[in-house]
């Protein structure tokens, strides 16, 4: 019997590596085929990688915006030393980060529910939307860690809560990782708070005894260690940059003031909550009203998918609370099956509680569909919402084959609905795919020939700058610039030795886009003002302005 147990343990885990390493293999494909596209924003953590392999520098958070912990960037230094920089090296890092993932979900679900099903969720987790596979690749900062430290700190709360590991040596270097984990995970992004809020709860309903005498100190010591960087950062920052005072100004920034919560609501459901969730195809509607043909009936899927969302979910944890009472009913059920009902519910509990910030934050009135990445958090909680369709399909089965065909056909054709929409939506990336090669063409074209023609030195917009100052290696250093009364002046650069380097420059050139005709117009405007001569260059789609003498009067 003991080897019956084993051999189809072994075979459940055998399917998980297979379907992790498939995910991961198709990442690093498409990452191979230069998709997703790369943007600054990545640029920049390539950049910081470069910078810790090549200078020894030490960031603690994200070139200009101190919330995004710099994890991704310090595994990506160790990686460029290893294999070299380039922008594969990192996406394969962000693939990597991706697969621990999928391998803590795995184990998770496995312990909470059941193998099969542990199976079938990493399997749904293994496709996505364009917008979901976009941020399991970018490295940009907090999307990637924090779900694969926020899933195994679950992981430890359940081994510690359901008492199957006594001894005291493990279990104190479980102690040890729940707080490391929690430094790291709050270090890279404060997103994480809710679901290490509920692995905390956890702890304290089944192990506060050995908190108190011994638990707590070694959790703390661990999230102290891990959790330096923050630390270090909040005790030497004024008090209106810290985290928490960056945190509440990016929460209510571009909120109106008569701002009330429905419109906040509707963008959640309409655009957030399908983007992160596994909804999106094209056409996809981002705005409400919208111009694009058979909008209500898109917007009516995208708003239904969401609302179907948040049903499973409240679904799943009313079959928890009515499993839990009904075993309590029956009789004295162990620690174990109790510890396991009770991280089911915490675990629903964090995907609400996440949704519910969410909303009320101001990412839904800046960009609802960028900041849809605030809600990747939510794949943690993936077994939840799948739970009541798995549980309908294991209910209809044990009901005879006359009463339960009806409603058998209904649950399968639920589930082909959302598993085709998963794999519609990842199907959708492969017409991407040349689009994506045609920009980083142009990339290449573009840092070839201004290194060609000895431009070393230039202004351009910030979608233009980081990129190809990693490309080049910083052979090419560019400073973001930016129009004000007619004049040029700083743009957002986020690190600021550019500017240093771009000011002690002779004569310095600019390479706008050519479709950029606000820049454009305005350096025309300043050279016929000064009686400056200039020669053109246009190449892959970008115009190159070479001064014969540098502009004046500038705020560059």
């Amino acid at each position: 019997m003991f080897a019956k147990v084993v051999k189809n343990r072994n075979t459940y885990h055998i399917y998980a590596f297979l379907i992790i390493a498939s995910a991961t293999l198709f990442r690093i494909v498409l990452s191979r085929l230069g998709w997703p596209p790369t943007d600054s924003d990545e640029a920049t953590y390539n950049l910081m990688a470069f910078h810790i392999w090549k200078n020894g520098e030490h960031p603690i958070f994200m070139y200009g915006g101190n919330y995004l912990g710099a994890i991704e960037a310090y595994i990506g230094s160790v990686l460029f030393r290893l294999f070299g920089p380039s922008m594969l090296v990192m996406r394969i890092e962000m693939a990597g980060l991706f697969a621990l993932f999928l391998l803590g979900l795995y184990l998770l679900t496995y312990r909470l529910y059941s193998p099969r099903f542990a199976l079938v969720t990493i399997a749904f987790l293994a496709l996505g939307t364009v917008s979901m596979l976009v941020r399991q690749l970018k490295a940009t900062g907090g999307n990637a860690e924090i779900n694969v430290f926020g899933v195994f700190v679950l992981l430890i709360s359940f081994m510690l809560a359901s008492g199957r590991i006594e001894k005291g040596w493990k279990r104190a270097i479980l102690y040890s990782l729940w707080g490391i984990f929690s430094g790291l995970a709050l270090w890279s992004h404060i997103l994480i708070a809710p679901y290490l809020l509920v692995a905390s709860i956890l702890l304290v309903v089944f192990c506060w005894r050995e908190m108190l005498k011994w638990g707590l100190w070694l959790l703390l010591i661990g999230f102290v260690v891990s959790g330096f960087p923050l630390i270090y950062y909040n005790l030497t920052s004024p008090p209106d940059a810290n985290s928490w005072a960056t945190y509440s100004h990016l929460s209510t920034m571009g909120i109106p003031a008569n701002d009330t919560i429905w419109p906040h609501i509707i963008r959640t459901a309409l655009v957030s909550l399908p983007l992160m969730t596994g909804d999106q195809f094209a056409p996809f509607i981002t705005s409400w009203p919208s111009k694009v043909p058979h909008a209500f009936r898109y917007a009516t899927m995208q708003c239904g998918w969401s609302i179907g969302f948040c049903l499973l979910l409240l679904c799943s944890i009313c079959l928890t609370i009515v499993a839990l009472l009904r075993a309590r009913h029956q009789g004295a059920i162990g620690r174990d099956t109790r510890a396991q009902y009770v991280a089911r519910l915490l675990l629903g509990c964090a995907a609400i509680l996440t949704i519910i910030v969410y909303v009320k934050g101001s990412a839904t009135v800046v960009d609802a569909y960028n900041s849809a990445r605030y809600l990747s958090i939510l794949w943690i909680s993936a077994p939840v919402v799948l739970w009541p369709l798995w549980r309908g399909l294991r209910f209809i089965r044990s009901l005879p084959l006359w009463f339960n065909f009806c409603k058998m056909s209904f649950i399968a054709a639920v589930w082909e609905v959302v598993g085709g929409i998963l794999l519609l939506s990842t199907m959708y990336i492969i017409q991407e795919i040349p689009q994506a090669q045609a920009r980083d063409q142009q990339l290449t074209q573009l840092t070839a020939t201004l290194e060609r023609l000895h431009v070393t030195r230039f202004y351009s917009e910030y979608w233009t700058c980081n990129n190809v100052i990693f490309a080049s290696q910083e052979r090419l250093i560019c400073e973001d610039s930016g129009v004000e009364n007619g004049t040029f002046t700083h743009g957002f650069d986020r690190y600021v030795q550019y500017q240093w380097i771009l000011k002690a420059s002779s004569n310095p050139a600019f390479v706008f886009p050519e479709n950029d005709n606000y820049h454009i117009q305005t350096l025309k405007n300043l050279v016929a003002q000064q009686h400056i001569e200039y020669h053109r260059v246009d190449v892959a789609g970008y115009a190159v302005f070479i001064l014969a003498r540098p502009l004046q009067n500038t705020r560059l």
